[in-house]
């Protein structure tokens, strides 16, 4: 069973992340001091309701927990077919998308790219847990301008 968590960003301190329990719509109580909200301490604190996401149960490669609204990089391996050998290949190439939902078979990634849609059938297939190492945060979408691919 994964930890039920949800981060958010404080209101009247944007700059400064709150980790912990949602108890209304725009409103975590985080229990106790972690390593990413250095200055807002315990308590009760009104978040902005935008940026409040869930914590998935999975980290990446680094130990870093993924939320939605993340944005995470994938290295993707899968099997393709060469004509120059005519036969079949390994490939691999690094995919970039945003944690959108959680589900309790997986996450699915919105990658903006209609023909990479595949790639949250592969992450509902896949137990990401046995293979965190091609998962990468690389940000989120409230703390960079434009998300690219």
């Amino acid at each position: 069973m994964r930890e039920i968590e949800f981060r958010g960003k404080v209101a009247d301190e944007p700059n400064e992340w709150v980790y912990g329990y949602l108890t209304n719509e725009n409103t975590i109580y985080q229990p106790r001091e972690t390593k990413y909200s250095k200055n807002c301490g315990v308590g009760v604190f009104t978040v902005i309701p935008e940026t409040i996401g869930q914590y998935t149960g999975l980290k990446d490669k680094n130990s870093v927990e993924i939320y939605e609204g993340d944005i995470i990089k994938i290295h993707y391996f899968y099997e393709g077919y060469d004509v120059e050998t005519l036969g079949a290949v390994e490939l691999e190439k690094d995919i970039s998308g945003i944690v959108s939902l959680t589900t309790p078979l997986g996450i699915y990634i919105d990658t903006k790219d209609e023909s990479q849609n595949y790639l949250s059938e592969y992450l509902y297939n896949l137990s990401l847990e046995e293979y965190p190492e091609q998962l990468e945060v690389t940000g989120n979408i409230y703390e960079v301008e434009d998300v690219k691919d």
